[in-house]
C-alpha cells in the first residue's frame, strides 16, 4: 500500500529498510498514549538491527513494549510461520514537560549557524555509502552550520500533499 510506496524509496544497500525515524515516530506516539500525556520524550534511543522489507517476505507483525520502568521496544516477528522475534530498537520515555535549553530552539540554532552546506554533495556522500534515498527522503532544502561544525540548522522542502502513515 502507501506506506510500502513511501518505503520504497529508503533503500541501504540494495535492501528496503524501515527508517529510524518510523521507529522514532512509532514510539513516541506509543509513548505519548502510555504516559497519558500530551507528548512524550524519548531518551537513550539505539537502534539494533534493521527491518529489511522484501518482495518474497509474507509480512511482519511490528509490536511495541513498554516496561515500568518507562523503557521500550520495538520488535518484530515474522508472519511466514517463525516464531523468531527480533528488537529493532529500544530506549526510554517519559513526559515532555520540561521546555527546551535555547540552544535547541530555532533562534538559538539560527543565531550559531552561519554558513550555508551545499546539500546535494551530502545526499551523494550518502548514496557512496550505501544509503540511497528517493525524492520522498531527500527533504533538505538549504543546510547551514556553525563554524565549529557542532549545530546545524536545516529548511525542508515543503510537502506537495498531505502525507504521512497514522501508527
Amino acid at each position: 500500500g502507501a506506506f510500502r510506496t513511501i518505503l520504497e524509496q529508503h533503500v541501504v544497500q540494495g535492501r528496503v529498510i524501515v527508517p529510524g525515524a518510523g521507529y522514532l515516530e512509532m514510539a513516541h506516539v506509543a509513548g505519548t498514549a502510555e504516559a497519558s500525556s500530551t507528548a512524550a520524550r524519548l531518551s537513550g534511543v539505539f537502534f539494533l538491527a534493521p527491518l529489511a522489507l522484501s518482495e518474497e517476505a509474507d509480512g511482519a507483525v511490528v509490536s511495541i513494549e513498554f516496561t515500568a520502568s518507562v523503557e521500550f521496544e520495538i520488535s518484530s516477528t515474522s508472519m511466514n510461520g517463525s516464531s523468531v522475534t527480533e528488537v529493532h530498537c529500544s530506549g526510554a520515555y517519559g513526559h515532555a514537560s520540561q521546555e527546551m535549553p535555547h540552544i535547541f530552539t530555532f533562534e538559538g540554532m539560527n543565531s550559531k549557524c552561519t554558513e550555508q552546506v551545499d546539500t546535494e554533495l551530502g545526499y551523494h556522500a550518502f548514496d557512496f555509502g550505501g544509503l540511497n534515498l528517493g525524492p520522498a527522503f531527500r527533504p533538505l532544502e538549504h543546510v547551514w552550520k556553525s563554524p565549529a561544525g557542532a549545530a546545524s540548522l536545516s529548511l525542508l522542502r515543503p510537502r506537495v500533499a498531505r502525507q504521512g502513515t497514522q501508527v
